[in-house]
């Protein structure tokens, strides 16, 4: 009996914590994810993806593979009234004629391959196919189980480009859109301030930016970088946190 009246006693905050968690930007955008990914696969090719090796939910590569298929593309500037991301601008004529450049889709850290095999799935699903270019040393001994994934999919025959080094150092000469940044590197404070500094400031209007491991005490030097770099920053707005993603769109 005592148990039953705590019980109640909690169900009002309980019932308001699920309200909160229903209508927050960022589980509405999951909840979309999950009903627009769930349609893209055969079962087989889904039993195949979710087997990859890696950290991320099924649910967390659901929603990158989203935001993928929704990453802005540049078109010229000098054409007056050309939205980004107008998706009128499909047919092969128009597009030679207006895109100068197309935003791509940035992993920073790889491991073995999880998240670019859904990134990949999701850039083939957006109406000019971004590439996906994946940023990774692979000191941890992951290059050759991340090479098998890439094999099994045929990754880079759809879109993929594999730059194996630091992002540090990719970053300093980086000049290229960015329609998705995905962030999962070194976790080092100093290390995540980098790639935020070096390639944020290329992401388009309306592109996003999603950080791994930034939310949950697991890697303070990720959540103190984003608190101090993307929090605060005014460029971007918070859309909000997923289990261990902090979500960013510009």
């Amino acid at each position: 009996m005592r148990r039953l009246l705590r019980n109640l006693l909690r169900l009002p905050a309980r019932t308001f914590s699920g309200l909160q968690q229903f209508s927050n930007p960022v589980n509405r955008l999951q909840r979309r994810a999950e009903r627009c990914v769930a349609t893209w696969f055969a079962p087989e090719h889904r039993k195949k993806l979710e087997s990859i090796n890696g950290f991320s939910s099924v649910r967390e590569v659901h929603l990158l593979a989203y935001l993928a298929s929704l990453a802005p593309v540049a078109v010229d500037p000098l054409l007056p009234g050309v939205q980004p991301a107008d998706r009128s601008l499909t047919t092969s004529a128009t597009v030679a004629k207006v895109v100068r450049l197309r935003g791509c889709i940035v992993e920073i850290g790889a491991f073995k391959g999880r998240s670019t095999a859904y990134l990949v799935e999701g850039a083939q699903r957006n109406p000019l196919r971004p590439a996906v270019i994946s940023i990774d040393p692979h000191l941890r001994d992951t290059w050759d189980d991340f090479q098998r994934t890439v094999a099994e999919f045929g990754l880079c025959e759809r879109g993929l480009e594999i730059i194996r080094g630091f992002s540090a150092d990719v970053g300093r000469s980086w000049r290229q859109p960015i329609g998705l940044l995905w962030v999962d590197g070194c976790h080092e404070y100093a290390e995540v301030c980098k790639d935020i500094d070096r390639f944020t400031p290329h992401v388009l209007p309306g592109g996003w930016v999603v950080f791994d491991d930034a939310h949950g005490g697991h890697f303070p030097g990720v959540e103190k970088a984003v608190a101090e770099k993307m929090l605060r920053n005014s460029a971007f707005r918070h859309v909000g946190t997923l289990k261990h993603f902090e979500v960013f769109q510009r």
